[in-house]
């Protein structure tokens, strides 16, 4: 499973992705989309993050480092990615907050040919939104919008245990 990040600035937001990845199977990837790596190591040395992180991994900043090009990716362009992605017969599923326009994401199933995209703060354009395959929701009670950091860990715990 790949899980793309588009413009993503947030630094808890960052912090959280970082924990979700090294408590994921190695198989899965996560890819930065917007922004170049420096941008994400200077986040790296933010206190509030380092605190954060070392609680959970003491080696955290060589740990990281070591992963790019395995388990972290940065690229520049959102749609040379999804090209990407679409060439290779992935499946691109974008996450929303907007249940009207999506499926839920316990009713799907998924597979290790699952994209999921995750818009910025601002969420996902609509152009694009149009370029993938549907549109997953995590169902929220009364809440209409969570950052990454609150629903990474719950939506990737929903599609690990829908693949």
């Amino acid at each position: 499973m790949i899980f793309i990040f588009d413009n993503m600035t947030d630094p808890l937001d960052f912090a959280t992705i970082i924990f979700v990845a090294f408590e994921s199977p190695e198989t899965h990837k996560f890819v930065f989309v917007g922004k170049p790596k420096e941008f994400y190591f200077e986040l790296l040395t933010k206190d509030k993050i380092r605190s954060f992180l070392q609680t959970y991994y003491p080696n955290l900043g060589v740990d990281f480092k070591k992963e790019i090009g395995k388990r972290f990716y940065f690229v520049d362009d959102f749609n040379t990615v999804i090209r990407l992605f679409r060439k290779k017969k992935y499946d691109i599923i974008g996450t929303t907050p907007n249940k009207d326009e999506s499926t839920d994401v316990f009713a799907e199933r998924f597979d290790e040919k699952s994209v999921f995209v995750f818009g910025s703060e601002n969420g996902l354009s609509k152009a694009k939104k149009d370029m993938l395959a549907r549109l997953v929701h995590y169902p929220l009670k009364k809440a209409k919008f969570l950052k990454i950091r609150h629903v990474l860990p719950l939506f990737h715990s929903a599609v690990r245990r829908k693949a």
